[in-house]
């Protein structure tokens, strides 16, 4: 089911990407993410050509994970974690989390087609 947001969502507080879109599934759900110019992770990092941290984006897919998927924030740690090519202010993005049979968020950064960074996060026991 795929549900359309306003992009004058509230989310645009300078810590997360505005979600434009939310497209659940039966173990995922798909994102449509608008990464504005105003976020704070592009203050210093890099001033000439900013781009946003590969620990955003971690920080993100498990914070997403959290609201849209009900799984826990606190993680054993991180597996396949790659970082592709940059994501830059004013992108439309989607992020697609996966829950993988072994309990383990697969998550993936495409924009127009091409992925842009990847990884799981395997899950602290209970």
């Amino acid at each position: 089911m795929k549900t359309v947001v306003s992009s004058n969502s509230d989310t645009d507080n300078g810590d997360e990407a505005i979600v434009r879109c939310v497209e659940k599934r039966e173990n995922g759900v798909t994102l449509c993410l608008y990464i504005s110019d105003k976020l704070h992770w592009f203050r210093g990092h890099f001033p000439d050509r900013p781009i946003l941290p590969g620990v955003v984006q971690t920080h993100w897919a498990i914070g997403y994970g959290a609201r849209y998927l009900n799984l826990p924030t606190r993680i054993n740690k991180l597996e396949v974690i790659k970082f592709k090519k940059l994501i830059r202010p004013d992108m439309e993005i989607n992020l697609q989390l996966d829950i993988k049979p072994n309990g383990k968020l697969a998550y993936s950064y495409r924009h127009n087609g091409d992925e842009m960074s990847s990884g799981r996060i395997v899950y602290q026991a209970p």
